[in-house]
């Protein structure tokens, strides 16, 4: 059976077979910290087309609370910016204890696309408020995208499991669903061969890369539980994998 079919019958699995299920239990300890940085690279097919970052930048107090401070980062090189630039940046500020999201900035350009944004959200009045005053009703302990991320890295993820969580897309609130493949892989990148578990966030052609086909997330199942490998399909250029190049990170436990 060919790589295609075999992914194809993955995804088929991770859409059908899956068994439905609240947000799952949080490991003992994060697995992850304050100082971590994740590299990447992007690749169109055997072409190198930009790099990203993802690291956690800081704690920062959100009025009672605190909050990871994670930033985002992703640019197009001179192979891809004349067909396609890319230009993006996004901070969100996640609870160290649940993961909700507490404020999320995001300055993004990828090709004709545009997007600045900036909202701070009040769990406990249940709204999010942007810059120009815009009130966005939103449920108990919404996530972001990223935020969302952590919370999937610090949880006990069942094979062929299906999680539901709310999440800001673009200005709207949605039921993120993410579906957990039924068994684990290995995924070589530049920074090592890691064991993996494949993740299909359901992103309704949002998030960080504007898409239009399934975004895959392979995870990694040992250490840090850093995301592996990303692959997503993006117009006029195809489908692009951000593969980890290096990790740099502090000692591992909640901070």
């Amino acid at each position: 059976m060919s790589h295609c079919c075999r992914r194809a019958m993955i995804i088929l699995l991770m859409l059908t077979g899956a068994s439905r299920a609240t947000v799952p239990p949080l490991l003992a300890a994060r697995p992850f910290a304050v100082g971590e940085r994740l590299e990447y690279r992007i690749r169109l097919g055997p072409v190198t087309v930009g790099s990203a970052t993802l690291e956690i930048r800081a704690l920062q107090a959100s009025g009672d609370r605190a909050a990871y401070e994670v930033r985002y980062t992703a640019r197009s090189n001179r192979v891809l910016a004349p067909l396609y630039p890319v230009r993006d940046r996004i901070t969100s500020w996640a609870d160290t204890l649940d993961f909700r999201s507490h404020r999320l900035q995001k300055r993004i350009r990828e090709g004709p696309y545009h997007e600045v944004r900036d909202l701070r959200l009040d769990h406990e009045a249940s709204e999010a408020t942007a810059l120009d005053g815009t009130v966005l009703a939103i449920p108990s302990r919404c996530h972001d995208v990223f935020s969302a991320l952590l919370r999937m890295r610090a949880s006990q993820l069942a094979p062929g499991s299906h999680l539901e969580m709310p999440v800001i897309l673009g200005g709207a609130v949605a039921s993120l669903a993410v579906a957990v493949a039924p068994s684990e892989h290995r995924v070589a990148v530049p920074a090592g061969a890691f064991r993996c578990i494949a993740v299909m966030p359901n992103l309704e052609g949002r998030g960080p890369f504007r898409h239009d086909g399934p975004v895959i997330v392979d995870l990694g199942c040992d250490g840090i539980r850093p995301p592996v490998r990303i692959s997503v399909r993006v117009p006029i250029v195809g489908r692009l994998r951000a593969e980890l190049v290096e990790i740099a990170t502090v000692s591992v436990g909640h901070r």
